[in-house]
């Protein structure tokens, strides 16, 4: 197909409704990516047959991505890439700077280091989430050559001072190393041959930078693992050593399989330079026969099967074959090859190959399976060979072929991959649940062994997102995650106090015995920091040995400990009763909504919020609110203000959801669900955002009308903790002095905390006894009541798109705070 046909078709013209909530609200995303490690960070691969389809160059819109994190929002105007280290000459290089400089364009394919690794999670699970097949994707690439920066910074040859190229990108933007950047190197020599053809590349598909993939510059290897082509380029650094990034250590390496996460750590294999992973290895895959697909059996019938294989080095792919019988017999495949080689004889692309297979010879075949060589006279292994990273796997892809008939007699096959991509896609041959193919190898009594220990996101999500309100990330494990090896047993018998558990809990099978039944009285017991156990869907888990992973601190798990009395449920929503309206002016009221039980908290953590749903005149209506009073045994406080039909002439028909709850009675019933939202504050001066932990010392407010819900719930939280010392700003402002929600406990907190707490107000239309500001929001307010911009402040804003869109991010920019230090409730 033309390549811009392709573009078109899969052009992406709005945000995914997914991404609304996240800090990557702003970047259009193709709906069709499989998402692997839920909704954020994005980490994507598209599904396989439609990658195939667009040919030989992919579109961008349907490019693998892997983020650590929040992509930065960064602008061509201002970015610059800082050269630095063992240098004649630093240089500070605008994008202007290296447009200027003699471009390249070329094709490269590029490559996740963990595609395929769902096949490994199968056999035992790895740190890492399950790519599938389709970790991989072809585009032009246009840039500087990296040689010609380093030239003008006086860099021609290395020498004993000058070995390693290292990259990094921003600083702040991920929660694990010194600086929060991820950054990685190359060797000197590698970065100035010109046969290398490492660019520092600013457009893609002759296009700029999408964000996602690095927008304004990146570095592109050519050959190498997608792990070293630093995105969002900040800075390049010739030095003696490696890159002493986290991410350079503690990602990208194939160690031997007896090495677990455990080992790793314990006896520094994660330092050991022999098991860094650059090179591509030679790897192929079918993307025809599709999985599921099915093939009616005919007498003189032919079937296509075709693929991609790719390799590392700049080597050419030379053979593709195919096999119908285990690999006892090949049959040779024809090359589509959609590059010529460079002046110095690279080849940096994937190949398309096809055979065509007649109905007769597939009748019979049980599997098939694919292998590639190269001029280097590499080829695949024919079984796969487990690491704890999961990465390179490379074994030959087999697919495997069901034969029923139907009624008539004719034969149908229907042909299964080994894996789906990701953990909601299920199906494979291999299974779906982590280790479950790999139990079923009875020739290696080890291969069910647990790895003893878990680092990366997709266990610890599974746990984060049970507790915080979303659908579980995997199922690879029936327990929370972070490598646990089962729930102690399930939850049951009386609560303490005589308040009995309310749905029977049946008991399980554990290795052939009844399971025990751990009372609440006996999970109550182990709740602290120091001995945590938490109950999750019915089972009680000893948290003890994981908690300095989570993502979102020990505090996000700890408030769960030894409690099992929340009344939220994130999946299902629950009905509470209205025990008291309390008026707090002409149009305000707290709503307090009844629990079920003294013994119940509602359970929403710090900075999240609850939906609220009802039927209004037939019609669903939902709306989000944010309680002033959540931990409170027995009940829970929402603050509304209640927009009457008539009073506004812009919303002459007033709230529909805030006159709806004004009717109700002492007694009547909201459903609710949660908790929702992204910002979760865990104490100290850290907060999660999304999954990416975050600790600040001071952190400034901006709130505008009922937007003060959220803001208000952090800073009680700040000030009832004695041991927090995080220092708070807050900038309150409405139209009129009546319009102000919770004013004398805002001022009161202020005066009772004056060390820690600044609290201000502004108004359009103040009294004429009023002290505060008067006006909307400007620059003058926010630079002198707000925190100064820097890596230990943050800023956060809840209120109407006016005064955010308008004002508050446009003058939060220009004093100079940085994108990922403000956050949006």
């Amino acid at each position: 197909p033309l390549v811009a046909d392709v573009a078109e078709l899969h052009k992406v013209s709005e945000v995914d409704k997914r991404d609304v909530d996240t800090p990557d609200s702003w970047v259009k995303r193709h709906p069709d990516l499989v998402r692997l490690t839920g909704r954020h960070p994005f980490n994507v691969e598209p599904p396989l047959t439609p990658l195939m389809d667009c040919g030989f160059l992919s579109p961008v819109s349907l490019h693998i991505v892997r983020n650590h994190g929040a992509v930065p929002r960064l602008e061509e105007a201002t970015h610059r890439v800082e050269v630095v280290g063992t240098v004649p000459h630093k240089l500070s290089l605008s994008m202007n700077d290296l447009k200027s400089m003699p471009a390249r364009s070329l094709p490269v394919t590029i490559v996740c280091a963990g595609n395929r690794r769902k096949e490994e999670n199968m056999l035992k699970q790895t740190i890492g989430f399950s790519w599938g097949p389709a970790a991989v994707a072809t585009t032009i690439w246009t840039g500087v050559p990296l040689r010609l920066v380093l030239n003008r910074a006086g860099i021609f040859t290395p020498s004993s001072e000058a070995q390693f190229v290292c990259f990094r990108g921003p600083t702040g933007e991920l929660p694990k190393g010194d600086d929060g950047s991820y950054g990685t190197s190359i060797p000197l020599s590698m970065a100035l041959d010109p046969a290398a053809d490492v660019l520092l590349g600013y457009q893609q598909n002759m296009e700029e930078l999408h964000p996602d993939h690095g927008y304004p510059v990146r570095i592109v290897i050519p050959g190498y693992i997608g792990g070293r082509m630093v995105k969002w380029l900040c800075e390049i650094s010739v030095t003696k050593e490696p890159s002493q990034n986290f991410y350079h250590f503690n990602d990208n390496r194939i160690l031997p399989p007896h090495v677990d996460a455990e080992m790793a750590t314990a006896e520094g294999w994660w330092y050991k330079p022999e098991y860094i992973f650059n090179q591509l290895n030679i790897n192929s895959c079918m993307a025809s026969p599709a999985h599921d697909e099915r093939l009616v059996l005919s007498a003189d019938g032919s079937y296509r099967v075709r693929g991609y294989a790719y390799t590392g080095g700049g080597r050419k792919i030379t053979r593709l074959e195919v096999s119908l019988d285990a690999g006892k017999v090949w049959r040779l495949c024809t090359i589509v090859r959609g590059e010529k080689p460079t002046e110095y004889g690279k080849y940096w692309c994937w190949v398309h190959y096809y055979i065509d297979v007649p109905h007769a010879d597939l009748a019979n075949c049980q599997q098939l399976m694919c292998r590639a060589h190269d001029e280097g006279s590499n080829t695949q292994p024919n079984h796969i060979t487990w690491n704890v990273m999961g990465m390179g796997n490379n074994c030959c892809f087999r697919i495997k072929v069901n034969k029923t008939c139907y009624s008539d007699g004719n034969q149908i096959l229907q042909f299964e991959h080994p894996t789906q991509p990701g953990p909601a896609l299920k199906g494979g041959w291999m299974g779906h649940t982590a280790g479950e193919w790999g139990a079923k190898q009875v020739g290696d009594k080890d291969i069910t062994r647990s790895t003893g220990a878990e680092v990366e996101e997709p266990a610890i999500a599974q746990v984060e997102q049970l507790l915080e309100g979303g659908a579980a990330a995997s199922s690879a494990s029936s327990g929370p995650g972070w490598g646990m090896a089962g729930p102690l047993a399930n939850v049951g018998g009386e609560r303490e106090g005589g308040v009995g558990v309310t749905e029977k809990l049946e008991t399980e099978k554990l290795e052939g015995k009844a399971a025990n039944l751990i009372t609440m009285a006996e999970v109550k017991k182990h709740d602290t920091a120091e001995d945590c156990w938490i109950v999750v869907a019915g089972k009680v888990y000893d948290t003890n040995g994981y908690l300095k992973d989570h993502p979102g601190g020990a505090d996000s798990i700890t408030i769960y400990a030894g409690e099992y009395m929340v009344a939220l449920d994130p999946k299902k929503k629950i009905p509470f009763r209205l025990k008291e309206k309390i008026f707090v002016s002409h149009d305000t009221r707290i709503f307090r909504f009844e629990l079920p039980s003294s013994r119940h908290i509602l359970g929403l953590p710090v900075g999240k919020h609850v939906l609220m749903s009802a039927k209004v005149d037939g019609k669903l209506v939902l709306r989000a609110y944010t309680p002033v009073a959540s931990d409170d045994p027995g009940h829970f406080d929402i603050l509304i203000k209640i927009y009457f039909k008539d009073v506004n002439p812009r919303f002459p028909a007033g709230g529909i959801m805030s006159q709806y709850l004004e009717t109700l009675t002492v007694g009547d019933a909201v459903e609710f669900k949660g908790p929702l939202g992204h910002v979760h504050y865990t104490g100290s001066g850290r907060y999660t955002l999304n999954k990416d932990r975050w600790q600040v010392k001071s952190m400034g407010f901006l709130a505008g009308g009922t937007g003060i819900a959220p803001v208000y719930q952090v800073i009680k939280a700040v000030c009832n903790d004695p041991t927090d010392k995080t220092q708070l700003t807050l900038l309150f402002g409405n139209t009129s002095l009546d319009d102000v929600l919770l004013f004398d406990e805002l001022r009161e907190m202020a005066e009772k905390h004056s060390d820690q707490l600044q609290v201000w107000f502004t108004l359009t239309k103040p009294p004429a006894d009023w002290k505060y500001s008067t006006g909307r929001m400007n620059e003058d307010m926010i630079k002198k009541y707000m925190p100064a911009p820097g890596p230990e402040a943050a800023i956060f804003m809840c209120g109407p798109p006016s005064m955010q869109d308008d004002t508050c991010l446009p003058v939060l920019k220009q004093l100079g705070h940085a994108d990922l230090m403000v956050v949006v409730f």
